[in-house]
């Protein structure tokens, strides 16, 4: 179908999104925790489909959800350590220089992240990593997620955080 964009807020969008990644992630006993959703955090409105928008997130908080739990380490092994505090943020925050106008969607967690050399990689098609082969998945939400949001005129990217991987829109 033809990508159709109109004027949205972010929260707005993501909202059942956000509800439902958390009911998941808690289950399991991630923390979830959500900033920037509220009114008053001055978001500008964008220019979006937001049907993309919610599949391009909902991938990358999947993501984040399956792998959140293996702890750091080696994963090869059989016996995976388990992360013992299982946190995942998303933060929404206005867009800064250089970029233009718009919503940074931050995703961070502290599973194991993503290893320099397979930066690139992970957004091929069918691409997993060394630590995921113990997940079940096929290896296509980054890439679907990536090229969603390129089309829409954004960025997807892996942001080094300190404390695990963030991945900002």
């Amino acid at each position: 179908g033809e990508m159709e964009l109109e004027m949205s807020f972010v929260p707005d969008v993501l909202e059942p999104i956000m509800s439902g990644s958390k009911a998941i992630a808690e289950e399991p006993g991630i923390d979830f925790e959500v900033e920037g959703m509220d009114d008053d955090e001055e978001l500008p409105g964008v220019n979006i489909c937001p049907k993309y928008l919610q599949e391009a997130v909902g991938n990358l908080l999947d993501n984040a959800i399956k792998y959140v739990m293996l702890g750091k380490g080696n994963s090869r092994g059989v016996n995976v350590p388990q992360n013992p505090n299982p946190l995942i943020r998303v933060s929404l925050v206005p867009n800064h220089e250089p970029y233009k106008a718009g919503v940074t969607i931050l995703v961070q967690d502290n599973g194991p992240g993503i290893p320099p050399a397979e930066k690139e990689a992970v957004f091929m098609r069918g691409y997993r990593g060394d630590a995921t082969r113990l997940v079940p998945g096929s290896g296509i939400g980054l890439d679907i997620s990536k090229s969603m949001i390129t089309q829409m005129g954004g960025i997807l990217d892996i942001a080094e955080g300190g404390d695990g991987t963030g991945r900002a829109l």
